[in-house]
């Protein structure tokens, strides 16, 4: 009996199958196309001598797109039908079979994520599968715990305009006028942001939140008017430094929401969702004491903005209430937190944000330095 050989065979002589096990969307052959050539490697087609094809449906409509004249191909003996049958559920059931281990799997993502983050693209898994899979394989951060790292330094503190710290990681903090854009060009050196998240002054002044804490530098105290210049003018410096399709999720107290709605407007961004913060917790207020505070989330450009959520496709279910524990009800970190700023925000809602549109080694731009980044973005 003649062992299967492996020939290069013109793609004509093949009959596509008229019973495929699997159907795939055309856009997921397009991309199985763009990793063949990405990649330089052509899998072979299992084929009858005949030019049945057993295996490899997908495949060959991807050479077909890519335009191949010759494919690779595994020749076997022509089989009765039944045996054929029998063969392609063989193999089709044992492809789709087994648990992935997740610790391997995190580990190949995480060579990636270190070395070069644009490879994750040519692996065929969505952006929250990729996530998902570094926090089943434990090596991804899970939502973090509030920490306070003031314990490294013990020194005064001191920054002077102009100073740039930079971390291994990639991380870069610039000090400076959010609304000057050649400070954010300088803080960028070139690079774009895939996402910025955003915590500005909404005008109103800190004696009204705390006593404890001298008042913002710049917009303390300002009206409607003076909010909406101020929300322009940083919307002006900071997004040349996006990509077509970045998103900006800005927070925002009531008193604040119109002119940064006018703002977000005038800066040609549109506005794509409105989320709120519950904070579980009321916190101080005249009529009514206050337990929310709001997100508007914009894109930039007409490019498609990124999207892990899909309705929850991959596992990733959100809705438009965040429900994240404030600082006004008891936290064992509250105390520390509070010290160190007025209108302090979990890590967590950050990490969220960071989740739901964008993917490792992209940039996370914070031109008020309240936010940070985390989960393998800069």
């Amino acid at each position: 009996m003649p062992s299967p050989t492996l020939e290069v065979a013109p793609i004509s002589q093949f009959k596509r199958g008229n019973r495929q096990l699997r159907r795939r969307k055309k856009a997921l052959i397009q991309a199985h196309a763009a990793n063949i050539t990405t990649h330089g490697y052509a899998p072979p087609l299992l084929v009858l001598r005949s030019g049945d094809l057993i295996q490899g449906h997908d495949h060959l409509e991807a050479y077909h797109l890519l335009k191949r004249s010759h494919v690779p191909v595994i020749f076997i003996d022509d089989q009765p039908p039944e045996q054929v049958a029998s063969m392609k559920l063989w193999l089709e059931r044992f492809e789709a079979s087994g648990d992935w281990d997740w610790e391997a799997v995190a580990a190949e993502f995480k060579l990636i994520c270190e070395i070069d983050p644009q490879w994750l693209t040519h692996t065929f898994w969505e952006t929250a599968e990729i996530d998902l899979a570094l926090l089943r394989g434990g090596l991804g951060e899970e939502p973090p715990e509030e920490d306070d790292d003031n314990d490294l330094f013990t020194g005064p503190a001191c920054a002077m305009t102009g100073d740039l710290l930079q971390w291994d990681a990639g991380h870069r903090l610039l000090v400076g006028n959010a609304r000057d854009g050649a400070v954010v060009a300088a803080l960028m050196d070139g690079r774009l942001a895939q996402i910025a998240a955003l915590d500005p002054p909404y005008g109103t002044t800190v004696s009204r939140i705390s006593s404890k804490h001298p008042e913002f530098l710049e917009g303390s105290g300002m009206d409607e008017a003076e909010s909406q210049r101020f929300f322009e003018d940083y919307f002006a410096a900071m997004t040349p430094a996006l990509t077509d399709g970045a998103l900006a999720y800005t927070f925002i107290d009531w008193s604040g929401l119109l002119p940064m709605l006018l703002a977000t407007r005038s800066a040609g961004m549109k506005q794509l969702a409105f989320c709120t913060w519950d904070k579980l917790s009321p916190g101080l207020g005249s009529l009514y004491r206050s337990q929310t505070e709001h997100i508007v989330v914009a894109k930039y450009g007409k490019a498609s903005h990124q999207n892990n959520i899909q309705l929850g496709a991959f596992g990733r279910t959100r809705s438009n209430l965040w429900q994240v524990p404030g600082y006004a009800g008891f936290r064992p970190d509250r105390k520390e937190a509070l010290e160190n700023h007025s209108c302090t925000k979990p890590q967590a809602l950050f990490y969220d944000i960071l989740l739901d549109a964008s993917k490792p080694g992209d940039i996370c731009l914070d031109v008020f330095c309240g936010s940070g980044s985390r989960h393998g973005r800069q």
